[in-house]
């Protein structure tokens, strides 16, 4: 066994399944490390999401009415990635979903994590937007410190969306990352395969960049994805909507679905997939009505802009974008 599957291991929880609603474990995870424990039997209360990579539950342990969230991911797509993504982000417990264990049966994965009660990111913003917009510069630099210690070790998230972007706490607001489920080691090897949310994925993600721009003149790409996406989630805050939206009859017809499986809070939108590469090329400016309309300042369009540049080589780090002038820092978007 090599030393990651070791590493991965020591999280598992010994457990018993009682029946398909029922689990038991005979350990549990103190600060990191595994300890037996008197028995706990947790129930599956209710979905909590579901998608392409899993189906998440809201379990409640019996005796002490405590609750957690468990992924439920088939073996055939299990990532162990996601598994390890979370032990290495577990010493940033206010960045991050707090990771409980995993354990298995035959057929599939459960990887347990603390339950927030507030929701996503998706959620608040169409509950309350006039209050995200006003917590938006907060907001963004949670995720963006949570961006700098990914990035410093070596992951990529390449799904950065509202919908995984939990609230913690509300007030104050309090944001966390979580569902690595398609994050990828990138400190030694470039990233190649395209996944994502479309309205959130990036130009090199889609393939739509000019060769000239492109990570080493090939189909790679880098953490540079992960602030394009922040640049859309930070526009849908400001606007309500996503970057480079369809407008309708008029707009193309080459569109990509944003809609979330499984989510109840995102609207079906479509990008406008000719809108988008002909800004790659440098055939259109950057689209910035919306945030106009929208009153956004010149130096919140500008950071907007700074995350969502084409050229991924250009694009703003997430240590540049913290200082940015828009979240008080001293450096000017452009």
């Amino acid at each position: 066994m090599d030393s990651r599957m070791t590493k991965i291991n020591q999280y598992m929880l010994d457990s018993n399944f009682l029946d398909d609603s029922t689990v038991v474990h005979n350990t549990n995870l103190v600060a990191g490390v595994r300890v037996a424990v008197p028995p706990t039997s947790w129930k599956r209360e209710e979905i909590l999401g579901a998608g392409g990579f899993g189906t998440v539950w809201r379990e409640v342990e019996q005796g002490t009415g405590q609750v957690r969230a468990v992924k439920v991911i088939s073996k055939l797509q299990l990532n162990v990635r996601e598994v390890e993504a979370l032990i290495d982000l577990q010493d940033h417990p206010s960045l991050f979903i707090r990771f409980l264990g995993w354990f298995e049966d035959p057929h599939a994965t459960y990887i347990a994590m603390e339950y927030i009660e507030h929701g996503d990111l998706a959620q608040y913003i169409d509950k309350h937007h006039s209050q995200a917009v006003a917590e938006v510069k907060e907001i963004t630099k949670q995720i963006l410190n949570g961006l700098v210690v990914m990035h410093s070790r070596g992951i990529c998230h390449r799904d950065l969306k509202p919908q995984n972007i939990l609230l913690k706490s509300v007030s104050p607001i309090s944001v966390k990352i979580t569902d690595f489920g398609i994050s990828k080691q990138s400190l030694e090897t470039s990233l190649r395969t395209a996944c994502g949310t479309s309205c959130y994925q990036a130009p090199e993600v889609l393939g739509l960049l000019p060769w000239s721009m492109r990570t080493d003149g090939s189909n790679s790409y880098t953490n540079a994805v992960d602030l394009w996406a922040l640049g859309a989630v930070v526009h849908k805050i400001l606007t309500t909507e996503i970057p480079f939206l369809d407008e309708g009859p008029g707009g193309s017809s080459a569109l990509i679905s944003g809609l979330d499986v499984g989510s109840t809070t995102e609207q079906y939108a479509e990008i406008d997939m000719r809108l988008l590469s002909d800004y790659c090329r440098g055939e259109r400016p950057f689209p910035v009505g919306s945030l106009r309309d929208n009153r956004v300042a010149r130096d919140g369009i500008g950071f907007v802009y700074s995350l969502m540049v084409a050229n991924p080589r250009k694009r703003v780090s997430a240590e540049r974008a913290l200082n940015s002038v828009w979240l008080g820092g001293t450096e000017h978007s452009r």
